[in-house]
């Protein structure tokens, strides 16, 4: 499951749902959903990860990964940063 932080650019947002797409999995728009509401989601749909895409900015800069275990806990699982070449 794929997601962003809350309040994300629209940029963030299309590139978000083009890792999904990439990783045939599924984007979540998250609006003003908490963490919590989005573990509970992934694990009723059967996801044992989510991938929240962060910004900074207004450009998305990392991907913190949360591991959903089957009893509804959940934990920091990584943090990948992307960083912007310049010419």
């Amino acid at each position: 499951m794929f997601t962003t932080s809350r309040y994300s650019s629209n940029e963030t947002k299309e590139k978000t749902k083009k890792l999904a797409g990439i990783f045939s999995s599924v984007y979540v728009s998250r609006g003003k959903k908490p963490l919590s509401e989005l573990v509970e989601k992934a694990r009723n749909d059967g996801e044992r990860r989510i991938c929240i895409a962060e910004e900074k900015n207004k450009k998305f800069s990392r991907l913190r990964i949360v591991e959903v275990k089957s009893d509804g806990s959940w934990e920091w699982l990584s943090d990948v940063g992307f960083y912007e070449e310049r010419n």
